[in-house]
């Protein structure tokens, strides 16, 4: 969906800086949404069945749903893993203050010291018991991988299928008879892959990992030679601008939302992480500046324990600051992911402008050359999610 609009484009255009545009993001590449294969029947009537395939849909979200929420629920672990731990150490850098703030009598600084201790050391117990289960985790983590790698294998396969099998697409395209034959090809072509490579995910994945030449783009031996592109006519045509239109322009859309400025933007948190960081490494000098200011004028008789405690504190909290945020942006991948958008989106952008003034070999070149794109950008992704030691 590149250049319509649906009620859920329209919904994603409206949402204020702090919502989540993927939240009801509907897969209209596959046409996930009854207002996207209503619009292709409308437009493209004749080209629908080619796109429209529920049983690849009902296969991809097999593995893309439990995807999403092994996802969300590891990050919130994480984040809550990080926060706990960014307190504890808040609290132990507070200690400093507690001893000198005015009491009644040593018991009641004694108190307050034990007070403090034993909530940091809460925290502190908190945050292992989640690293460990988070470490623990980690079968399910292969699993999550596993499951967004052949759901997105399953949407290339949908786009190589029909690139690799355009003679045979344009034909049925005119002739019933023809369309019906394509269905009944597709659907064993679905099946030999279902069970040739999905029920494998887990070998599949791990032979991606280990392959840093990126150099697997397609899903059936045959195809990785281009295939006989028909003589020109209005049927090629139209079924290429539906493949730019649910390929490029789709995945166009999606990196640019990613990029688009907003509370779930990686590349908005990256630059937010990134500012914090600075902040308070130059608050951590500011700090250091004044334990050593203090404990120069100590030596000349001048009475500095106050802002000795108060520089000491600051220190302290400064310092789990910058670790709580390096983990962060370490564990949520967010500079990686910003870094890939920026970089993907860069491509599509190219290839669907050369797209639009190409005659027909050249577009199903461009075609290909986007699902070599494709896997390579799911490549980066798995690697740099597989790489990462905090958070899915």
């Amino acid at each position: 969906m590149s250049d319509r609009d649906s009620p859920h484009s329209l919904q994603a255009a409206i949402q204020g800086p702090r919502s989540d545009p993927f939240t009801n993001w509907p897969d209209s590449d596959l046409l996930a949404g009854a207002d996207d294969q209503e619009f292709l029947r409308r437009h493209y009537g004749a080209i629908a069945p080619i796109f429209d395939w529920p049983e690849l849909r009902t296969l991809f979200e097999a593995f893309s749903a439990p995807a999403r929420q092994s996802r969300a629920r590891g990050r919130r672990l994480g984040v809550r893993a990080l926060a706990a731990g960014f307190a504890s150490l808040a609290l132990i850098a507070l200690l400093p203050m507690i001893a000198v703030l005015p009491a009644p009598d040593d018991a009641a600084t004694t108190r307050r010291e034990a007070i403090f201790g034993a909530v940091a050391a809460f925290f502190a117990l908190i945050a292992i018991i989640m690293v460990f289960v988070q470490a623990r985790r980690g079968q399910a983590k292969t699993r999550w991988l596993a499951n967004r790698f052949c759901a997105e294998r399953i949407r290339q396969f949908h786009f190589q299928l029909i690139l690799n099998n355009l003679p045979r697409i344009v034909a049925a395209i005119a002739d019933r008879d023809k369309m019906i034959g394509w269905l009944r090809f597709r659907k064993d072509q679905l099946d030999r892959f279902e069970h040739e490579f999905v029920r494998f995910a887990g070998e599949n994945l791990q032979r991606l990992l280990a392959n840093d030449a990126d150099d697997r783009t397609w899903l059936v031996r045959e195809w990785f030679e281009p295939g006989a592109v028909p003589p020109a006519s209005a049927e090629l045509e139209a079924l290429l601008q539906v493949m730019r239109e649910q390929r490029l322009g789709i995945q166009r859309r999606y990196a640019a939302l990613k990029l688009k400025d907003g509370w779930h933007s990686p590349d908005t948190r990256a630059r937010a992480a990134a500012r914090a960081g600075d902040t308070l490494t130059m608050l951590l000098l500011f700090a250091t500046l004044g334990v050593g200011a203090a404990a120069g004028l100590a030596a000349l008789k001048v009475d500095t324990e106050l802002v000795r405690a108060v520089a000491l504190t600051l220190a302290g909290v400064c310092s789990a600051g910058i670790v709580a945020v390096r983990v962060l942006d370490q564990g949520l991948q967010l500079s990686a992911e910003a870094e890939r958008c920026k970089w993907y989106l860069a491509f599509v952008e190219s290839l669907e402008l050369r797209f639009t003034h190409a005659d027909a070999r050249r577009k199903v070149d461009l075609l290909r050359e986007m699902e070599q794109l494709c896997y390579q950008e799911m490549h980066r992704f798995v690697a740099s999610v597989a790489n990462s030691r905090f958070v899915m």
